[in-house]
């Protein structure tokens, strides 16, 4: 049997100060099953909004996101998306192909909150377009394209059960 790799409460307390400062942290990720991971989380502070890398596993993933009053809450979910496809026993070799177990309940969360990013990055790309910001454009087509490939993970890997025509 496999669990999701959670943050601790701890850890989403100490991400709600660290997400207004710039600098390195560590956060551990647990699951029920006795495994963990630990991602090296470096947060970079702008005027207009934050940026996240996250080393996790052989991946290093970033996010760009407006300062918000939720911001921590949208890192902290970024991280789980990330620790939800991380497995400690794999060690990739160049030419190895990698295959990724998703839960069926983490998947249907996924998927529905990769659905409704998506949404919100075309529509961010749309007014970066109108209004010719190419910092914006690169942003938003970043997000919409990470989004983008959670999605066909999530299709490719498991069966959702997502109907034609209906929001999940």
């Amino acid at each position: 049997m496999m669990y999701a790799l959670c943050l601790s409460p701890d850890a989403r307390s100490q991400l709600l100060a660290q997400a207004t400062q710039n600098g390195t942290f560590l956060h551990h990720f647990f699951a029920d099953d006795v495994r963990r991971a630990t991602a090296v989380v470096a947060i970079e502070q702008d005027l207009e909004a934050v940026s996240v890398q996250v080393r996790l596993g052989s991946t290093v993933n970033s996010l760009t996101i407006p300062n918000s009053e939720d911001v921590a809450e949208r890192i902290a979910c970024f991280l789980e998306e990330l620790a939800i496809c991380i497995d400690p026993r794999m060690t990739p070799d160049a030419d190895a192909q990698l295959t990724i177990s998703i839960l069926e309940p983490n998947a249907k969360r996924l998927f529905s909150q990769s659905i409704e990013g998506y949404r919100s990055a075309n529509a961010e790309l749309d007014a970066a377009i109108e209004k010719e910001n190419w910092g914006a454009i690169h942003i938003a087509q970043s997000r919409r394209d990470l989004h983008a490939s959670t999605i066909a993970l999530i299709v490719n890997k498991c069966s959702v059960g997502v109907e034609v025509g209906v929001r999940p």
